[in-house]
């Protein structure tokens, strides 16, 4: 029987993690250790994870590393201790009471010769349609097991995404330097390129957002300088995966500004500055993966 870890990044969500949290509980599958990294939250989180000091592993961090630097951190901490799989998620992830015993039951099936790198819940917004920021990136031939309801894929996100110890050992960590966005898009595709990985459609997650909607600058007015981070991922992931990438992303940020300029309310000067700084940036980023020896 494999053993496995749930670990949840969090940041200023205290009742979105505590209601996290008691999801993973009520598990049918009992999980062997749940781990919360806390990236420094300021709102009472620190005082409220007390409560759990003797049933949870809380790692409390100095200072905000972002989700990627919350991965990174909890899944090395994870691997040391020599778990076989563990479970991914963000603070505001909510999971069916049987969303991982479907996973780690595909995992049985999918995993035959040792091939498997992660899998990835079905995710769903609060009123159960997709949550379109969690929206996975299937393979061009990808329907191998879909009678199962499984559907082979390359990318996905850390929300409800089972992750095993040999894709870590031979694809490395997530990159913490990456702070928040792409993040995962970067992670899953590089584990792609060595292993194969689905969408199991019966396990279902709710991924509480306040609003069903990706990341938009356009509409965005109150955290306009985040997105820095994501179009220098963006573009270094664009950068590395080669072909007509970087054309399809120049091709973006050209769209994404006539959109700002036409349909932004306000603060556009500050928007497509914001563009250019993260893109001019994604030229020379070039942070090194992390292996764990």
């Amino acid at each position: 029987m494999k053993s496995v870890s749930a670990i949840i990044v969090t940041y200023n969500r205290k009742e979105m993690l505590l209601e996290c949290i008691n999801s993973l509980k009520n598990q049918s599958y009992s999980i062997d250790e749940i781990i919360i990294i806390n990236n420094c939250s300021t709102d009472g989180t620190t005082d409220m994870l007390k409560e759990f000091k003797e049933t949870l592993t809380i790692i409390n961090l100095d200072k905000n590393i972002g989700g990627a630097g919350g991965f990174n951190n909890g899944i090395k901490y994870a691997y040391n201790k020599g778990y076989d799989l563990f479970w991914l998620m963000d603070d505001d992830t909510i999971p069916e009471n049987n969303a991982l015993e479907i996973l780690l039951d595909e995992y049985a099936v999918l995993n035959e010769n040792e091939n498997i790198g992660f899998l990835a819940s079905d995710v769903l917004w609060k009123d159960k349609k997709p949550c379109l920021m969690n929206i996975v990136t299937p393979l061009s031939v990808f329907n191998e097991f879909i009678e199962r309801g499984n559907v082979k894929i390359q990318k996905a996100t850390f929300v409800s995404l089972l992750l095993t110890k040999q894709a870590v050992k031979k694809c490395g960590l997530p990159i913490k330097e990456f702070f928040i966005w792409a993040d995962d898009a970067e992670f899953t595709y590089r584990v792609s390129k060595v292993f194969d990985n689905y969408l199991i459609g019966k396990s279902k997650v709710i991924h509480k957002m306040n609003y069903n909607m990706n990341a938009d600058i356009v509409k965005d007015n109150n955290r306009i300088e985040r997105y820095y981070y994501e179009y220098r991922n963006k573009f270094y992931n664009r950068k590395k995966w080669g072909g007509k990438a970087v054309l399809l992303h120049l091709f973006d940020l050209l769209k994404t500004i006539v959109n700002i300029i036409l349909k932004s309310d306000k603060n556009k000067l500050k928007k497509i500055g914001v563009l250019f700084k993260g893109t001019i940036a994604g030229v020379v980023f070039n942070p090194r993966i992390e292996y764990i020896e």
